[in-house]
């Protein structure tokens, strides 16, 4: 039996910026999240397509955001991992969370 989970999009820092200046450890926390709450919920991360489609596409910032956006608005919540508000894309993320009525949760 198929039990249906609720869906989830995690958001969070993926450029380099002087707060969280390593793009590698910045798509780990994404990859740990998502581990971690998989058990609850159905889970869906840009970090999971950032190194196997982004690098194959020579994708640009726009070209994620594209990616990433029609998944946010069909998921239930939107997980903001911590220090979003560094992230342009993180930041897109939210007003489209906000604009969408989505449930909202704020790592601490």
């Amino acid at each position: 039996n198929f039990d249906m989970k609720k869906t989830l999009f995690i958001a969070g820092v993926v450029t380099p910026n002087p707060k969280y200046p390593d793009k590698k450890n910045n798509l780990q926390m994404f990859d740990d999240k998502a581990i971690e709450l998989m058990k609850e919920y159905a889970v869906f991360t840009t970090s999971a397509n950032h190194e196997r489609l982004g690098i194959q596409s020579k994708f640009e910032w726009s070209d994620f955001m594209d990616q990433a956006l029609p998944f946010l608005v069909v998921c239930d919540l939107v997980y903001m991992l911590k220090g979003w508000e560094t992230s342009d894309g993180a930041i897109v993320e939210h007003i489209y969370a906000k604009k969408f009525n989505k449930v909202i949760i704020y790592e601490n």
